[in-house]
């Protein structure tokens, strides 16, 4: 019986460690959070600028902008951090260009810009026609290396989508919408292969879409959402709205805290009740 446990017990999340080199920009979150602009990382990413957890925070609080660090990247399947953090240099000099530029968070039930879209069919998608339903919409690139960035989304949209086929007459009245601000890379073609790793086509209540650049900016802008290319790919924070069946902004969900069970609720109540806040 003993075996027989230890053979079907769940085997721990496998982990992947990499050297990581690069200068602090920003600290926050008492320092369990620093934004690192990071060398290559030799069989996993190129250099770039992200935003990482740091799970040892009395480390992290020790962190400054502009020093220059040494650490140990941890990836599973579901997260990623930093551990073993070194600092080996203090108060280098940080860019300017670094800074992402803020944007003011959107107010409930004010009127999300109707913005035209391209979906991964390579049919327009116009947020002004899909009024008369409740819209779940979250930001994306399909290159994103993280697990706890657009793929988190990506994967706690399948669970939505999961939990709305269980209820036929709420995924009847929603719809699903994942736009990616990578517009130059992420083509129809690139957006149909990636839509398939998480649902099945044809892609009639959950569309994966990008477009002209200015037309994803003046969403993004909206949605609070702040990216920026940074050496082929983005540095960017996460952003996923609530909009109701008369196109009003319904609820916001920043970062990646929130689970598809309080998206569903969410979106039920834009759907049931528009025109008031969850």
């Amino acid at each position: 019986m003993l075996l027989l446990a230890a053979g079907c017990a769940r085997p721990a999340a496998d982990a992947h460690r990499y050297s990581l080199q690069g200068r602090v920009l920003e600290v926050d979150e008492g320092g369990a959070r620093a934004r690192v602009a990071h060398e290559d990382i030799p069989g996993f990413m190129p250099a770039m600028t992200m935003s990482f957890a740091v799970r040892d925070t009395a480390a992290g609080a020790e962190l400054r902008p502009g020093d220059a660090i040494r650490a140990v990247l941890v990836v599973t399947d579901d997260e990623s951090w930093l551990e073993q953090v070194k600092i080996v240099a203090r108060g280098l000099p940080v860019p300017e260009e670094s800074a992402v530029v803020a944007h003011p968070e959107p107010q409930i039930g004010a009127q999300v810009p109707d913005v035209h879209l391209v979906d991964q069919d390579g049919q327009p998608l116009r947020l002004l026609d899909l009024r008369g339903s409740a819209v779940a919409l979250t930001f994306i690139f399909t290159r994103c290396p993280l697990p706890d960035f657009c793929l988190r989304m990506s994967h706690h949209f399948a669970e939505l989508e999961r939990l709305l086929a269980a209820r036929p007459d709420l995924q009847a009245a929603t719809r699903l919408v994942s736009v990616s601000f990578d517009s130059e890379h992420d083509t129809p073609a690139v957006l149909s292969a990636y839509g398939r790793r998480y649902t099945k086509p044809p892609f009639r209540h959950w569309r994966f879409a990008s477009g002209d650049p200015a037309e994803v900016r003046r969403l993004a802008d909206f949605a609070g959402l702040e990216y920026q290319a940074d050496q082929g790919s983005f540095v960017h924070n996460l952003r996923t709205i609530v909009i109701d069946p008369q196109g009003r902004l319904a609820a916001l969900f920043q970062g990646n805290a929130w689970q598809p069970g309080d998206l569903l609720k969410s979106l039920a109540h834009a759907a049931e009740n528009p025109g008031t806040q969850y």
